[in-house]
């Protein structure tokens, strides 16, 4: 090959060995068979390619099934490290975790690369809420370049990760782009909402939590059915709630299922009976606050106090244990509030850092979640649009808002 190619430009590509299946005729001594596999793979990791290049891709990380056709000889099915039903590895460090040899020699660049100036470092101490609420609304791409939209999001989860460990959202899949998968690749655990709606596209919002749960257990914490739509707009009563949550228990029964409501809801007295009887079905009672219109937030003591007042009103009524409180934020722009409340940067900031430094930011055992992580579109008229810590292209407002994550 070096003869006839450029080494830069050369690549190796399905290089492996089988673990089962028959020899083929040409090379009746090649016995498939594990051992024969590993062995092939760790002199393989001894090779170095001469003159440069050489980058190397094995055949295939996962088997094919038993029942593949696509192949005429059956040892084509065996040159995956993982099995094809149940992805497991068929033997430790089989591929290594982690390259143990040193790679080839980079080739030469006609100039370095700027280095890139580090990350914040990340800041210890109370943390504020332990989660955010997530949506790609704010994005460019959404939802006229739908085929972008996974981009964005992936590209919106990198960051959120710096920031936060837990997200939470309130559909599933926005024009049928999952959100669990980009959670999991970036190592966020997730809240996966299941949007309401008496339209057909709610049976692909469940089928994608169904399918969440099944191929990323370990990134959902819990799945929560409708959002803010309790006696509101469709007029979802409690009944239906229950129902559309039963529906789901029945389909995945091992993981936590509940709502997120309005405070106003979940505290009126006339809806006091059918809310209660929400309450028993549910895992997880999410609640959305608007501490920036109903409470004054002056000074970090009258956040803390209004916080645990929502919060003893809630506990009084239904189980702590399944609170969860939601929308915690304050905006950077927008009217000022009946409260006195003045929208603005230095004001959302000394807001976090007033929850950050309450017993609700100093590892409070009860989940509590910040109202958005960006901002909507500044064509947006939602009087919300503005609660996010980065604005709707990416940018921070300020430095250590939020706070970075520490791994």
């Amino acid at each position: 090959m070096l003869a006839l190619y450029p080494a830069s430009k050369l690549r190796l590509t399905e290089i492996g060995y089988p673990t089962g299946g028959t020899a083929p005729s040409f090379a009746p001594k090649n016995t498939p068979s594990l051992q024969n596999s590993v062995n092939f793979y760790n002199a393989f990791q001894r090779w170095s390619p001469k003159a440069g290049g050489g980058e190397a891709f094995w055949y295939s990380m996962f088997d094919l099934r038993a029942d593949d056709t696509t192949q005429p000889a059956d040892l084509e099915k065996h040159f995956g490290f993982l099995t094809a039903d149940t992805r497991q590895r068929k033997v430790a460090n089989y591929p290594l975790l982690l390259q143990t040899t040193p790679p080839p020699a980079p080739i030469p660049a006609p100039a370095p690369a700027p280095t890139p100036a580090p990350p914040p470092a990340p800041v210890n101490g109370p943390r504020g809420p332990q989660g955010v609420l997530y949506s790609p609304f704010h994005a460019d791409e959404y939802p006229n370049d739908l085929k972008n939209v996974g981009a964005a999001i992936s590209l919106d989860l990198q960051l959120v990760r710096t920031r936060f460990s837990s997200i939470r959202t309130e559909y599933s899949n926005f024009y049928r782009v999952d959100v669990t998968p980009f959670a999991a690749a970036v190592g966020l655990k997730l809240t996966l909402g299941v949007g309401m709606t008496r339209e057909t596209w709610y049976a692909d919002q469940v089928a994608s939590a169904v399918s969440a749960v099944k191929y990323f257990p370990r990134t959902i914490s819990a799945l929560t059915v409708g959002s803010e739509n309790a006696y509101r707009g469709d007029n979802f009563k409690a009944d239906d709630i229950i129902a559309a949550i039963r529906g789901i228990k029945a389909r995945i029964p091992n993981v936590k299922v509940g709502t997120v409501q309005r405070a106003a809801e979940w505290l009126n007295p006339a809806l006091r009976a059918d809310m209660v009887r929400l309450s028993q079905d549910c895992d997880v009672i999410g609640v959305t606050l608007s501490l920036y219109d109903t409470d004054n937030l002056t000074t970090p003591a009258a956040v803390a106090a209004a916080i645990d007042q929502w919060w003893r009103s809630l506990a009084a009524l239904y189980p702590p244990e399944k609170l969860q409180l939601m929308n915690i934020g304050f905006p950077t722009s927008g009217a000022t509030s009946a409260k006195g409340n003045i929208a603005g940067v230095d004001q959302a900031v000394s807001f976090y850092n007033a929850v950050r430094n309450s017993a609700w930011g100093q590892g409070n055992s009860w989940p509590t979640w910040g109202a958005d992580f960006y901002d909507d579109k500044p064509a947006s008229v939602s009087p919300t649009k503005s609660y996010g810590y980065f604005t709707a292209q990416r940018q921070a407002k300020a430095s250590n808002f939020p706070l970075t994550q520490a791994g």
